[in-house]
């Protein structure tokens, strides 16, 4: 880690515990894995601790975090990527919207001013885009791990096709 994960992990830890984080915290852990993975194994941990172990012998000094949670709540990991908000339900309210907004667009009645269409159109779009952050917000883990997937395809790729032209010099 560098300066800057060292001066994240520190502000991380000196807030309280359910504190919000700020900005900066926030952005950084976008960013960085190895702070974002060090952070959830220590809520993990907290979570642990809150909850009396059932067998205290099972818990030696070179298991991991992950073996003392999976010996405690064996689903624990399918936990961690439960959303409360299905999909589904995010694609009705994108449904629900749109159909909304065509329907002001062609059942607007004529005698609504200039200054109140502005205003409504500027409402529809603030509508639209507090749906859109709300949506991020709710999934951002999966479109994380979807970036971090196709970043790890990619350099696959490229071992595999510099491994085969070594193999191919090889061959000549």
């Amino acid at each position: 880690m560098n300066k800057k994960c060292d001066s994240m992990m520190e502000l991380y830890l000196s807030l309280d515990k359910h504190s919000s984080r700020p900005f900066s915290l926030n952005m950084h852990l976008l960013t960085c894995k190895k702070c974002r993975a060090e952070i959830r194994s220590m809520t993990l941990a907290d979570k642990a601790c809150m909850h009396p172990l059932s067998n205290p012998e099972s818990i030696g000094l070179k298991s991991s975090i992950l073996k003392v949670m999976r010996k405690i709540d064996p689903d624990f990991e399918k936990k961690q990527q439960h959303n409360p908000i299905t999909l589904a339900v995010w694609i009705l309210g994108f449904i629900v919207m749109i159909t909304g907004v065509l329907c002001f667009g062609i059942f607007k009645p004529q005698t609504i001013s200039g200054n109140f269409a502005i205003l409504s159109y500027v409402l529809i779009g603030f509508a639209v885009v507090g749906f859109s952050i709300l949506f991020i917000h709710a999934n951002i883990n999966f479109f994380i791990t979807l970036i971090e997937k196709k970043q790890n395809r990619k350099t696959d790729k490229k071992k595999k096709t510099s491994d085969e032209k070594k193999i191919f010099r090889n061959i000549k």
